[in-house]
């Protein structure tokens, strides 16, 4: 049977617009994912899009954007990102926070910001009438970045409340923040603890831990590049060697072609947020306070991306 005058299907059309991940919706697109955060009832995000103060950005992976089964895949996933001039703050860059995220345009002349709750579904098949955005584009290590940084919403270390009451004591998690601030050739920083789930409350009970603060190839490769780091390295050493109760075994810089797959399973990735939350549940577990810091209130859950209400 010849099927070759059979209608062309969603996927191959979107394919041809060159629809894929990470691609930046045009402006025959945004209307289409305005609608969809109103229904949402995002309203604030909503607007931000219309006027230009942000983008919308595929994070689909093409294989489903371009699905030849209509059925199949009815939905394009966007994340709503802020576009902010110039280039992003370090420490929202790669991996290094799981509530914040920034990646420079390709044309380096702004950043976009992303918050992992900033997304929404559009219906595929309304797609066909837009366009990917052609002067607003990430290139695709970032498009990778981004893509990974999402999964660590859902895959990433715990680590032992008493390990960060440790560095909290010592004043260390907010030094470590501000090297991180000044170092945005970091990519990421990984933790070898030992033991690793253990609550040790006696204080004479010492963690020891390992760090790996890793850089791309092609920074790591360079020597110039790289001994700018080193002082980075040094800090972090320094920082953590004050910490009572932590012993510090090893802190070192490596590149990211280095660090192997046992090694991933071996270390947790270290994000520094993980040290602001376990603070949040410490100050939950305080006497009269009947809220966990995985509770939310039921007038949280009504009140989620509306308008806020003015006050008599």
């Amino acid at each position: 049977m010849d099927d070759t005058n059979d209608p062309p299907t969603i996927g191959s059309r979107l394919n041809d617009l060159r629809w894929q991940q990470g691609a930046i919706a045009g402006a025959a697109a945004i209307p289409l994912v305005v609608a969809a955060l109103r229904e949402q009832r995002r309203e604030a995000l909503a607007d931000q899009l219309s006027r230009g103060e942000a983008c919308a950005v595929t994070i689909s992976q093409t294989c489903d954007i371009v699905c030849h089964s209509d059925a199949a895949e009815p939905y394009v996933e966007f994340a709503v990102a802020g576009i902010r001039a110039g280039a992003p703050n370090a420490q929202d860059t790669f991996l290094k926070s799981f509530r914040r995220f920034a990646v420079p345009l390709a044309d380096g002349s702004h950043h976009l910001t992303f918050q992992p709750w900033d997304r929404c579904l559009v219906e595929r098949a309304l797609l066909v009438d837009g366009t990917p955005d052609n002067t607003l584009t990430i290139d695709r290590r970032a498009c990778q970045d981004l893509v990974d940084w999402l999964t660590t919403r859902y895959k990433r270390a715990a680590l032992p409340d008493e390990f960060n009451e440790r560095l909290k004591l010592a004043g260390a998690e907010e030094r470590l923040r501000k090297v991180l601030t000044s170092a945005p050739l970091i990519t990421e920083i990984f933790l070898l603890l030992k033991p690793r789930n253990e609550e040790l409350t006696d204080p004479s009970d010492t963690y020891q831990c390992d760090v790996v603060l890793l850089c791309r190839r092609d920074t790591f490769l360079d020597s110039n590049a790289r001994a700018t780091l080193e002082p980075t390295v040094l800090e972090f050493e320094k920082i953590l060697g004050t910490v009572s109760g932590i012993a510090v075994e090893d802190v070192n810089l490596r590149g990211e072609h280095e660090f192997s797959r046992h090694d991933v399973r071996e270390y947790d990735r270290w994000q520094f947020d993980d040290v602001s939350f376990a603070a949040d549940y410490r100050a939950a577990k305080k006497p009269g306070s009947a809220q966990t810091p995985h509770d939310y209130s039921i007038e949280f859950w009504r009140g989620f991306g509306r308008p806020k209400q003015s006050e008599d």
